[in-house]
């Protein structure tokens, strides 16, 4: 999802490719140095945007039509697919989602307690798969692990047995990536420490149905950094070290990881280091054949850019 700000009435706005079709938005196709690597034209995606006097959200095309208006708020930096989740209000327990048809359902009060920010639990960012099921990796006794939470009824379903904490801060044991294009597959990444300061990083799929867990390699020299995983699970994308600048600055560079091959694209290209300031700051088009990123250029300083390239090219600023 790509994050932007205006400086009217919404403070946020923001890309989310939703389940059914918006009536007047356009498709948007993306190019491609691959002609077997077609782009998937993003036909049902609306932006989301946020009021803040009254507190709203606004679900609108991509040509500007609003589709819905909604009181409340939405929670904090989601990832939302299927469907967008808004609360009453924060800390409230009343909520409901809405897809992009503009179609309203209530989630249950347990349900929106799990999903929402706390300073307990370990709460991260929830995945909003569609307008019944959310996935959120949550704090257990001794690790991390997967939940699918029904949004109805507010049950929790593990999706995999705890994953031990690594030990040190700077490394997730467990992160949730993305979806499949037919939300069946939900991919994750798990850190396993190899000592103070490396890990070992291997990138995984987890089928919502069957709880069938399937590996898709590792990825080590991508350990620690903010990961994008393509639709189809085949690529990854990250910034790894680089080295220093001209001043003497640690920068990186925004490198394309085949998995199941361990080819590792440096796609930097021409484009300047810019430093994502918070998540997400990496994104692949929905179709797999273009990379995006952005953030504070050269070393987070108050001018963002956004830079781009297909997986097999080189970088461009935007």
């Amino acid at each position: 999802m790509f994050t932007f700000r205006l400086a009217s009435a919404f403070v946020g706005l923001l890309l989310m490719v939703a389940c059914g079709s918006s009536p007047t938005a356009k498709p948007l196709a993306t190019a491609s140095s691959n002609p077997t690597s077609a782009a998937t034209p993003l036909r049902n995606a609306v932006l989301v945007g946020h009021s803040d006097n009254p507190e709203a959200v606004v679900l609108m095309t991509l040509s500007g039509t609003i589709i819905k208006t909604i009181p409340g708020v939405g929670v904090v930096s989601q990832h939302a697919v299927g469907a967008y989740l808004v609360v009453a209000g924060f800390g409230s327990t009343k909520g409901w989602t809405v897809d992009s048809t503009g179609t309203v359902t209530d989630v249950a009060p347990a349900a929106v307690a799990i999903l929402s920010p706390t300073t307990t639990n370990g709460w991260t960012p929830p995945l909003i798969v569609d307008s019944s099921t959310a996935v959120i990796v949550l704090a257990g006794k001794n690790g991390l692990t997967a939940n699918a939470v029904d949004l109805r009824t507010g049950a929790v379903r593990p999706l995999l047995p705890e994953v031990a904490y690594t030990g040190f801060m700077s490394y997730s044991a467990l992160t949730l990536l993305d979806v499949s294009s037919d939300r069946k597959t939900v991919w994750l990444s798990k850190v396993t420490a190899t000592d103070a300061v490396t890990g070992r990083l291997e990138i995984f799929g987890v089928d919502l149905r069957t709880g069938t867990v399937s590996s898709q390699g590792q990825a080590n020299a991508l350990a620690g950094a903010e990961l994008a995983i393509s639709r189809d699970g085949k690529s990854l994308a990250g910034q790894e070290e680089a080295g220093t600048d001209s001043t003497h600055l640690a920068i990186r560079h925004l490198h394309v990881v085949t998995l199941g091959t361990s080819v590792d694209l440096d796609v930097q290209g021409t484009a300047p280091y810019v430093g994502g300031q918070r998540a997400p700051s990496v994104l692949f088009a929905p179709g797999g054949a273009m990379v995006a990123w952005w953030g504070g250029l050269d070393n987070g300083s108050k001018t963002f850019q956004v830079n781009v390239s297909t997986v097999e090219g080189a970088g461009r600023t935007l």
